[in-house]
């Protein structure tokens, strides 16, 4: 059930609960409930949570890993944490360092400071010199959009939603999506932004929903007005596929696309095409 050795271990633990060694693990610990060691060069695999100072190789937990010094990989379904990040932190739901040097990829990705490396998941907080931008933006099939970008400058994500205002509410479509982008100063406070983010669209009081997927490309020049203020406007690429209605006129369920460059029918689907524009404000 435990497993406790008081100095090195060379070779293998394995415990229906519990691994335990004081000084370094090369090797492998596999536990069902936890490993414990304050330095590991090889794996440890639990069902809930492996702790280590200094990790060198792999450390795989149903719940959660802890680390001081992350020289390997640590994948877990809900966190992993270490102080300093050298290598890759993968979980479903949330990874956190001090100093990161490696890869976070997760929902919901944290680090006091970046000096190399990636964030990639919905949320990305870098507390010294991130990006945190929340922004209002004007134009396209949902007019109003409310966008958060989080991460860093040259590697951001997106979350985005968005609505009409003027249609009648029978009419109303409304949108969620995801993306990423990245920003480069051009000169002093001007900049610009190329971004990549695919919506869905339903209307407010359709409760069916079928695939209406708006994908955008837009390239945005902007010009950073105060230190938190700055304001935006360029082109948008849109590429709309869209399931089609039982009729005839093989028409998207939700009809958006106006003058189409671009139309193609692919069994139930339709591809569009078009040319649109956006301009915003962030905070």
């Amino acid at each position: 059930m435990i497993n406790t050795v008081q100095g090195s271990v060379t070779g293998v633990q394995i415990g229906g609960l519990l691994n335990y060694s004081t000084e370094v693990v090369q090797g492998v610990q596999v536990a069902g409930l936890s490993n414990l060691s304050q330095e590991t060069i090889g794996m440890q695999l639990s069902g809930l949570h492996n702790h280590s100072l200094r990790t060198k190789g792999l450390q795989l937990a149903g719940l959660s890993n802890q680390s001081t010094l992350l020289q390997g990989t640590q994948v877990s379904a809900i966190a992993n944490v270490s102080v300093q990040n050298q290598g890759l932190q993968l979980s479903g739901i949330y990874n956190q360092t001090s100093e990161l040097n490696g890869i976070q990829i997760g929902l919901v990705n944290i680090a006091d400071s970046v000096s190399s490396g990636m964030q990639v998941g919905l949320i990305n907080i870098v507390k010294k010199n991130g990006l945190f931008e929340l922004g209002v933006e004007y134009g396209g099939v949902t007019p109003w959009n409310l966008n958060l970008r989080t991460g860093r400058d040259h590697f951001y994500s997106i979350l985005t939603v968005g609505t009409q205002f003027e249609q009648s509410n029978e009419d109303k479509i409304w949108s969620y999506g995801i993306g990423f982008g990245s920003k480069m100063y051009i000169k002093d406070k001007l900049f610009a932004n190329v971004e990549l983010s695919t919506h869905q669209l339903r209307k407010h009081q359709d409760n069916v929903e079928s695939l209406n997927l708006l994908n955008r490309f837009q390239i945005n020049m902007g010009y950073q007005l105060f230190k938190h203020l700055s304001v935006t406007a360029g082109p948008v690429l849109n590429i709309y596929v869209a399931q089609t209605e039982l009729t005839p006129s093989d028409q998207p369920t939700i009809d958006i696309a106006k003058s189409p460059f671009y139309e193609e029918q692919e069994g139930n689907y339709k591809i569009q095409a078009w040319v649109g524009y956006s301009v915003g404000i962030r905070f």
